[in-house]
């Protein structure tokens, strides 16, 4: 079920306009760490909960584009995604690590 949580997140990122990549989710560091397409999935923290499925993640966007608008856009294919394959989500935490300045 996790796999296909991390699939549905990875396909969602990819289709919303203004995301440039999955980052490093370590709150602690300092530095961005750009990761992969391929690897976005390792970069997805899932726990489940009584209520479903916890997620948290981190994301790098554009600068020319509303972040409140990305985010929205974002969630709701998430959760329409999940809807669709009976999986229940709990809560979704989306932190924006950077902006890349085109």
């Amino acid at each position: 079920m996790i796999d296909k949580i991390k699939e549905i997140i990875s396909e969602s990122i990819e289709i919303t306009p203004g995301i440039v990549s999955v980052v490093d989710c370590n709150k602690d560091k300092q530095e961005i760490l750009v990761i992969e397409r391929d690897q976005w999935f390792n970069y997805v923290n899932i726990q489940g909960t009584s209520k479903g499925y916890a997620i948290e993640f981190s994301i790098l966007v554009k600068d020319y584009l509303n972040i409140e608008n990305i985010i929205k856009k974002l969630t709701t294919t998430i959760k329409y995604q999940a809807k669709q394959e009976q999986i229940k989500i709990a809560n979704i935490s989306i932190f924006i690590k950077g902006v890349i300045y085109e």
